[in-house]
C-alpha cells in the first residue's frame, strides 16, 4: 500500500514535471523564432545603413549643404538690393532723359 502511494506520487510528479518540460520546450521555440526575426531585422537595418552611407560622413555633407544654402540666401539677398539699386539708378537716368527731352521740345 505504501509502495502504491509512493508510485502515484511519483507518477504526478513526473506528469508534473513533463508539463513544465513542455511548457519549457515552448517558450524555446518561442524565443529561438523571436531570435530569428531580430536577427532578419538586424540584417535589414545594417543594410539599409550600409545603402545610406555613413552617419558621421552624411551629416558632414549636410552641415555643408547649409553652409552653402545660407551662402547662397545672403548672395541672393546682395543681388536682390544690387538689382534694387540698379533699377533706381534706371528710373532716375529715364526721368533725367524726359526731362530733358521735354525741355528741349
Amino acid at each position: 500500500l505504501a509502495v502504491d502511494r509512493a508510485t502515484e506520487a511519483l507518477q504526478r510528479l513526473l506528469r508534473a514535471r513533463e508539463g513544465e518540460l513542455e511548457t519549457c520546450e515552448r517558450r524555446i521555440r518561442d524565443l529561438e523564432a523571436s531570435q530569428r526575426e531580430l536577427a532578419n531585422e538586424l540584417l535589414a537595418m545594417t543594410t539599409a545603413m550600409d545603402e545610406a552611407g555613413d552617419p558621421r560622413v552624411l551629416a558632414a555633407a549636410l552641415r555643408d549643404l547649409e553652409d552653402r544654402h545660407v551662402a547662397a540666401l545672403e548672395l541672393m539677398g546682395e543681388t536682390s538690393e544690387e538689382n534694387e539699386e540698379l533699377n533706381a539708378r534706371v528710373e532716375a537716368l529715364q526721368e533725367t532723359l524726359r526731362a530733358v527731352g521735354n525741355g528741349s521740345s
